[in-house]
């Protein structure tokens, strides 16, 4: 599991590197382009789950039950992802048309669509690859495909400082990211194998579209704050909240290493190893407790100047921002562990009904308090929505399914952890610069974790698996 997670764990970083160019663009695009850009990214986003149906999920769950069915799956998958893409897309393209007036905005949503299109294929063909734990193949090519982003959309951004031209990186790498995938597919399922099974895609999509349904919702949970900004705030203020919630959205990466790991392992489990699943489903609310918590204290105590670092002047009042998310992240990391827990069950109904009263909520909040409160509106929008989905999942879960007593003892020493690098961020001077700021969280940070070994975080069983990764390194 290790050894599949530092691959995962690759992926993510690869992910992350979007977050890096997003920084460049903020900086030189300024508040009100980049309020374009995340309205373009928001709608891109949202159609890539439009696209997924629930296929994706579904496919890892058969691939990794039964490797042998992989050609079938394949096939089947793939030939119909492709044709609801080429319709969906159509769709799309016609609603923008006639929905947005700005022939800026137009342009950069054009041509991110097509990205979003590409992105909801790929998204698949890397479900394959994760149903037979692949994930050193996958990881090869998603950092090859943002390598050529954040080199491409860098250098067009410094060199025409255009926002249409900038965009034009998304689409091209995630072309060539496609042909990338369908290589590394086909080298454990051959092409020949691959064969279109109409009676399967529509057992699949069945399976699947509750799931999908639920997927689509989360993604619109996910960009609805932006696009609810767009409908009542300027275009300015709209870059303003997408500096803090970039930064937001990138730490959730954090989480999606384990999940994708585990994933497969949990759907085998579920499959009458009642025990084993409890202890796994454990063992990762740990973990992400420990991952959130000191993000959550960095993020709360440095805010004004983690926005300072990353973009500049003139971004200022997403630290008010940053601040009200850092209070959602930890309910969504281990929302994150408990929906994947809930998927390899194959509840997708009550993934469904989870998303749909957290993107109620969100909404609902948004609505009201977006046009009094302004961006810091939608920041509270956001705690209660995600404070509903993790509710709505535990109980739909079941609390027999969850060790609560590990889970509040990792809590514990969490928290623990927490308040000593909060003392250590407490005598950090005002109008810190870059390099002081790097250098007082890497110190709260490794107060954090002298205190959690100290209190004994790591089992015995835990502490001889990070021994074993070291000796067969060694």
């Amino acid at each position: 599991m290790l050894r599949s997670t530092f691959f995962a764990g690759i992926t993510s970083f690869a992910d992350g590197l979007l977050l890096l160019l997003l920084i460049l663009a903020g900086r030189i695009l300024g508040a009100e382009d980049f309020g374009r850009l995340a309205f373009a990214l928001a709608l891109s986003t949202v159609l890539a789950f439009v696209l997924n149906l629930g296929l994706d999920s579904v496919s890892i769950r058969r691939i990794a039950v039964d490797r042998g069915e992989t050609g079938v799956v394949v096939g089947s998958v793939l030939g119909g992802k492709l044709a609801v893409s080429v319709l969906v897309m159509g769709l799309y393209l016609a609603g923008i048309h006639f929905a947005v007036d700005d022939p800026l905005t137009r342009s950069v949503t054009y041509v991110l669509g097509f990205a979003g299109a590409m992105r909801g294929i790929n998204l698949t063909l890397r479900a394959f690859l994760h149903g037979q734990e692949r994930f050193r193949a996958e990881s090869a090519v998603v950092l090859t495909e943002r390598l050529l982003v954040l080199g491409l959309g860098g250098g067009l951004l410094i060199a025409t400082g255009d926002l249409v031209s900038f965009v034009l990186a998304f689409p091209i790498a995630r072309v060539i990211g496609f042909f990338l995938l369908i290589a590394q597919v086909q080298s454990r399922a051959p092409r020949a194998d691959w064969t279109f099974d109409v009676t399967l895609l529509s057992k699949l999509l069945r399976q699947g579209l509750p799931l999908g349904l639920a997927i689509l919702t989360y993604g619109l949970y996910n960009q609805i704050d932006v696009l609810l900004l767009t409908m009542f705030l300027p275009t300015g203020d709209v870059g303003e909240f997408a500096s803090a919630y970039r930064l937001y959205e990138g730490l959730l990466i954090v989480p999606s290493v384990l999940t994708i790991v585990i994933y497969p392992r949990l759907s085998v489990l579920a499959a009458g190893y009642e025990d084993k699943f409890r202890d796994l489903l454990g063992r990762s609310i740990k973990y992400v407790t420990v991952l959130a918590v000191p993000l959550v204290v960095v993020a709360m105590l440095l805010a004004e100047e983690i926005i300072r670092l990353f973009y500049g002047d003139g971004f200022e009042p997403g630290a008010d921002v940053l601040q009200l998310l850092a209070v959602a992240l930890w309910f969504f990391f281990v929302y994150a562990v408990v929906d994947t827990a809930l998927r390899s069950r194959a509840l997708e109904r009550a993934v469904l009904r989870v998303n749909m009263a957290g993107l109620a909520t969100k909404v609902a909040l948004g609505l009201v308090l977006i046009p009094t409160l302004g961006i810091r509106g939608a920041a509270f929008a956001g705690i209660g929505g995600i404070a509903v989905m993790l509710t709505g999942a535990v109980a739909a879960l079941g609390l027999d399914a969850l060790p609560l007593r590990r889970t509040v003892t990792a809590v514990a020493k969490a928290g623990a952890g927490a308040a000593a690098m909060a003392l250590a961020i407490v005598f950090v001077p005002a109008g810190l610069g870059a390099s002081n700021l790097i250098v007082v969280a890497a110190l709260a940070l490794v107060v954090y974790a002298v205190v959690l070994l100290a209190a004994g975080i790591l089992d015995g069983e835990e502490w001889a698996a990070v021994k074993g990764v070291h000796a067969h390194r060694r």
